[in-house]
């Protein structure tokens, strides 16, 4: 029986679609399958031997039939961008010995809001959806105490918090709302 299956498997090898794979230069290697023929078996050849080229992919083309992302028309992602970037330019004038601390830490925050909403978007059920949904919100919060912190060691002026708070708000309300329309 043992053999029956590796006999069929080898069968059925090489009719299954081939995984992309890229190289180098942005080129997609594409295999070919070429049947050996019965004097190249005789002489110790694989029954089956792969061709491999490349073919230059064009990250400029026009892709046809191509789907909008449904993440991008959310306005709790737009929002979560928009105050990304917006944290990037606050901390920007924080202090250089706080680089690798509570400037990386608001950075990732940020960062963590917009990707974790657009991840959750890909992913195949409701409940993987909301689980990222919430992982946002999370990331908002520990924004919003990084910010206060960052305000209390006066890292960041007044009207720089506050423009932020605004954002955070902002961007909570319709991630909310994302999650209770999520919870039917």
């Amino acid at each position: 029986a043992d053999a029956n299956a590796k006999a069929r498997s080898r069968r059925i090898a090489p009719l299954l679609p081939q995984p992309r794979v890229y190289g180098a230069a942005g080129c997609e290697v594409k295999h070919l399958t070429r049947r050996a023929a019965s004097s190249e078996r005789r002489a110790g050849y694989p029954r089956y031997t792969f061709a491999v080229h490349t073919v230059p992919l064009l990250p400029f083309a026009p892709q046809h039939k191509m789907i909008e992302s449904t993440y991008r028309t959310l306005a709790a992602w737009q929002r979560a961008v928009e105050l990304a970037i917006t944290v990037y330019e606050v901390t920007k004038r924080f202090p250089v010995h706080e680089r690798f601390g509570l400037t990386q830490q608001l950075r990732r925050a940020a960062v963590s809001v917009p990707s974790n909403i657009a991840e959750g978007r890909g992913r195949g059920s409701r409940r993987d959806y909301r689980h990222f949904l919430f992982q946002a919100r999370g990331s908002l919060f520990e924004l919003e105490t990084e910010l206060h912190i960052a305000e209390c060691l006066h890292y960041c002026d007044g009207a720089a918090a506050l423009d932020l708070r605004k954002l955070v708000s902002a961007t909570i309300r319709p991630l909310t709302g994302l999650i209770n329309s999520l919870d039917d």
